[in-house]
């Protein structure tokens, strides 16, 4: 099977209307594209398809694309609006599985049942939201149970992150007292040479974020770093 970016290659864009009100687009996730291998992958591709004056158009065109490429995003999105790219699958997409080896009949019927398969979900869920006003349904009680555990959860992640970073700060912050140490006159000359760089290259935000977290740890600085008279 061809890589998604060879697949793309070949692909035939249909631009029935360049400033159509539908673009149809193709996305994928850098873990369709390459393995985590510690490097620095792009975080994505994103390929415009086409631009449809009518949303059934594109949608046709985008279930055409779906049963040409198989199992990868393939959404309809409003022309000159921000399209948010997600790991998962929004309600927006058709997502289904297939063989390389599965004919264009077998594709399209896989196609067919996802899109029914969704259409029932959704309906599903649209009842379930209405329901969960009701403070004496089951839904409202399977609501009040998910946010329950989904922040408990967000929390306790967000709990070893803290301390995931805590450690680290103090980790690099010890060898930054320790460098101070061994070049004194490093700690009068850091800020402008740091200044220099990060101004030359374009990154204002992070160059003040530095120097002023920097600046609240003058403090600890003085007391494990003294300054010789």
């Amino acid at each position: 099977m061809s890589t998604p970016t060879e697949a793309l290659n070949k692909l035939k864009v249909i631009n029935e209307d360049a400033e159509g009100e539908y673009a149809v687009l193709i996305y994928y996730i850098n873990r369709d594209l390459v393995p985590n291998d510690g490097t620095n992958p792009p975080l994505g591709v994103v390929f415009p398809c086409g631009y449809f004056n009518r949303q059934k158009d594109a949608i046709e065109e985008r279930d055409r694309l779906s049963s040409k490429l198989g199992a990868h995003s393939v959404v309809v999105c409003p022309t000159n609006r921000p399209f948010a790219l997600r790991a998962s699958p929004t309600n927006e997409t058709i997502t289904y599985s297939y063989k390389e080896s599965d004919s264009v009949d077998k594709i399209n019927e896989s196609i067919k049942r996802a899109k029914e398969r969704k259409r029932q979900i959704d309906a599903e869920v649209e009842k379930e939201v209405e329901e969960r006003d009701d403070t004496n349904s089951m839904s409202y009680l399977i609501n009040k149970i998910y946010l329950t555990v989904s922040s408990l959860s967000r929390a306790q992640s967000m709990r070893e992150q803290a301390d995931k970073c805590q450690r680290v700060h103090e980790e690099n912050f010890k060898l930054v007292l320790d460098h101070f140490e061994n070049h004194p006159d490093h700690r009068f000359t850091w800020e402008e040479q740091l200044n220099e760089r990060l101004t030359n290259r374009g990154e204002f935000v992070l160059r003040d974020n530095i120097i002023k977290i920097m600046k609240s740890l003058e403090l600890q600085i003085d007391v494990q770093s003294p300054v010789d008279n």
